[in-house]
């Protein structure tokens, strides 16, 4: 399992683990993103802790399995783990994310339990996709913001029309021309001889 984000995974901030897991009785929470077969860990709260083969199947398993359980708790070792998914279909990174959760001892999930679990899902999955819609619009923006130019020929690349001067590209964003003139600077440079 990967202990970090990678490059092409979106990073996410997810603030009150620490307080669900005081709330349940837990001291370990982590949230992993699934694609496929891989597992990548993305938020940890708690002391380090390792995550072994077998952990690394049982989240793999729990992940698979969501869509028939969306919250269960098995034992590991000595220990319980709960693990409830917060993605019903995959997010926009196209990932699904599992939230686990371990306990010294066994964990009963009673109904009040279930109750605030539940709760907990809807909360921490409706952050996962603001922040990764967020992440997705910036992302746009940014290349937006930064137009290429050719190092050689000063054209500048849009993505509806290809390469065109620079002059030539107000165009299709405004649907007015450049008109042209000279600086005073340019002018007395040309013409200064004239005047």
């Amino acid at each position: 399992m990967h202990t970090s984000t990678s490059d092409n995974g979106a990073r996410l901030d997810i603030p009150g683990l620490e307080d669900a897991c005081g709330l349940l009785g837990g001291k370990h929470a982590w949230l992993t993103r699934h694609t496929g077969d891989s597992c990548q860990l993305v938020n940890v709260f708690g002391s380090a802790m390792e995550i072994d083969s077998s952990l690394h199947a049982l989240l793999m398993h729990s992940a698979q399995n969501s869509h028939e359980r969306p919250v269960v708790v098995m034992s590991w070792r000595e220990d319980s783990i709960m693990c409830a998914s917060l993605s019903t279909q995959r997010e926009a990174d196209g990932c699904t994310y599992i939230l686990s959760m371990l306990f010294d001892g066994r964990f009963e999930l009673t109904s009040s339990l279930a109750g605030f679990v539940d709760g907990l899902r809807c909360s921490i999955q409706a952050l996962i996709s603001w922040q990764l819609s967020k992440q997705k619009l910036e992302t746009i923006q940014a290349s937006c913001m930064q137009p290429l130019s050719c190092a050689c020929c000063q054209r500048i690349r849009s993505s509806e029309n290809g390469w065109l001067q620079w002059d030539d590209l107000r165009y299709p964003q405004s649907g007015r021309g450049t008109s042209h003139t000279y600086c005073e600077e340019c002018t007395l440079a040309i013409y200064g001889k004239v005047l």
